[in-house]
């Protein structure tokens, strides 16, 4: 079943009211298959998510110094670390031309 197809099977029976928006978000991540919190959840979305990670439905990361908090399937671990090793090569990236482009102004002026 393509993400389209999953989205809205979860939007139709989100509208029937077979589902709750909190059980809504919890099937979605496990369809994506992990979800990084950049900005804040609703404390009903977040208590749904906590009440997944119980059951073992999701799993969670700690937001820490380097990597933002996310919920994920407890199979897919392995997507998260890289996509975290992603996000965490492109600052780098970022950073070292940035430093490189202040390096080079700074040899000009001498």
């Amino acid at each position: 079943m393509s993400m389209q197809n999953v989205r809205e099977n979860i939007e139709d029976r989100l509208k029937r009211g077979v589902i709750s928006i909190a059980q809504a978000n919890v099937e979605m991540i496990r369809a994506e298959r992990f979800r990084i919190i950049t900005n804040g959840v609703p404390k009903e979305v977040r208590i749904a998510l906590n009440e997944a990670v119980k059951n073992g439905q999701l799993a969670h990361r700690v937001k820490s110094d380097i990597n933002p908090e996310a919920y994920y399937h407890p199979g897919f671990e392995y997507l998260l670390k890289a996509e975290f090793k992603r996000r965490l090569e492109m600052k780098l990236s970022a950073l070292t031309a940035v430093l490189s482009h202040a390096g080079s102004e700074s040899g000009e002026e001498e």
